[in-house]
């Protein structure tokens, strides 16, 4: 096998990874409200064992993306495709955490009795699920205007938060005696709330990077030119720097140099 059909072969087997890790994550979260509602402790305890499993699946995506550096020394525009692969993994093991706190809160709450029908909250769920299968799709295509209209679905969920804030406050004004399952049933909309902002952050991000193509040539900085190379912000850069420290774990070579450049394996990018 000839070394660029090696290294396609590996970001789809990566693209892949994510894809079963977002579908896990929409899983757990209509798992976690399923439970909620017909108070299913059996489900929300098998919720909360299976974050374990998506936990595990993120750091095999991370070793999976360092490996890519270490061996493909990947530049450009592939560059940019493991270094959000290493963002998107991150928002995913975060969404399954919030849906684990939802199972959670579906334990503590245990057999008492409702206090109002639960009519936002699992639309809430419904439109995280949604919007994360969209984004998964738009990432893996690059397709700037569908990551766009995701970031604006957030501003439904957001609605639909501050919706069910002000009806669980009026409860608890009203009844005192309510307020410990109308929190438990305000963490329970956060949570949700916290899913979406994830799911928009990955949009944006694929938004920002799916149509800008720029010259690693020092004399055409900050030109529009051919989509032969990506430039690579920043933030980006410190990102990546700060992953590969944090696993341990130097194969990728990376350093930041006095003069402005990143520097990987002697592969220079302008930033």
């Amino acid at each position: 096998m000839r070394p660029r059909q090696q290294f396609d072969r590996q970001l789809q087997l990566l693209q892949d990874r994510l894809v079963r890790m977002s579908e896990m994550v929409c899983q757990a979260i209509s798992d976690a409200i399923t439970a909620l509602k017909s108070r299913d402790l059996q489900l929300a305890r098998q919720v909360v064992t299976q974050d374990d499993e998506i936990n595990a699946l993120r750091f095999e995506v991370d070793g999976a993306c360092l490996a890519i550096l270490a061996t493909q020394q990947p530049a450009a525009s592939d560059l940019r495709r493991v270094v959000g692969a290493m963002n998107v993994v991150l928002d995913l093991e975060r969404m399954g955490d919030h849906a684990a706190n939802v199972a959670k809160i579906a334990i503590r709450i245990g057999d008492e009795p409702p206090l109002k029908p639960l009519i936002d909250i699992p639309y809430m769920a419904k439109q995280c699920c949604d919007m994360l299968r969209s984004v998964m799709t738009a990432y893996a295509e690059l397709d700037a205007k569908a990551a766009e209209a995701i970031s604006k679905q957030d501003d439904t969920v957001d609605q639909l938060y501050d919706q069910v804030f002000r009806e669980l406050l009026t409860y608890m004004i009203e009844d005192e005696r309510t307020i410990k399952r109308a929190m438990h049933l305000l963490f329970t909309a956060h949570n949700l709330e916290r899913i979406a902002d994830r799911v928009s952050w990955t949009a944006a991000w694929t938004r920002d990077h799916s149509g800008y193509f720029f010259s690693s040539s020092a004399n055409s900085r900050g030109k529009r030119l051919t989509p032969n190379v990506r430039f690579l912000r920043l933030s980006e850069l410190t990102y990546l720097f700060e992953h590969v420290l944090w696993q341990g774990d130097h194969a990728a070579g990376l350093a930041i140099e006095g003069n402005g450049h990143a520097v990987m394996r002697s592969k220079a990018y302008v930033l």
